[in-house]
């Protein structure tokens, strides 16, 4: 079979629809990016992308691999002003975001040829912050990053 995607693009463009179908506390549709950073002058609007990171692949069997991949998902928004009641509805979709793909229901994408992408984990490491107060300070903009683990077998 010839593919036209490589897995982790795939991948990518899986989480991005399973997020466009899914309920959120705040509306937006999400697209792939490779390159995630916008022109503030363009950032009018909540803005989520998956970000193909990296992968990696680890024999499991005498015939079977399996695929590790790295997708961010990014969330940025242009703030008028930087308070609790603008912040807090990116933070919780941040966390609708993670809640969604931990539930059993989404965390299994289906990528061509039917095989199945299971969103494992997500990285998180104690000097990620959840959100990035260098941008809040210099430019009134929100920009958050859920790292997850993704597998293909």
């Amino acid at each position: 079979m010839i593919k036209d995607k490589a897995d982790l693009i795939e991948v990518c463009d899986a989480m991005a629809e399973a997020m466009n179908s899914g309920d959120f506390s705040v509306d937006f549709e999400s697209v792939r990016a490779y390159l995630p950073t916008i022109e503030l002058e363009t950032l009018d609007e909540l803005r989520v992308v998956t970000v193909p990171v990296a992968h990696s692949s680890e024999r499991v069997t005498r015939d079977r691999v399996m695929r590790g991949f790295e997708v961010h998902i990014g969330v940025q928004k242009k703030l008028e002003e930087i308070n609790n009641v603008e912040i807090d509805p990116l933070m919780l979709l941040m966390d609708d975001l993670q809640t969604f793909f931990e539930d059993e229901a989404n965390r299994t994408l289906t990528i061509s040829g039917g095989r199945q992408a299971h969103v494992m984990s997500f990285i998180n490491d104690e000097s990620d912050p959840a959100y990035s107060q260098d941008h809040l300070k210099a430019f009134r903009q929100f920009t958050s990053v859920l790292r997850a683990e993704v597998r293909v077998y």
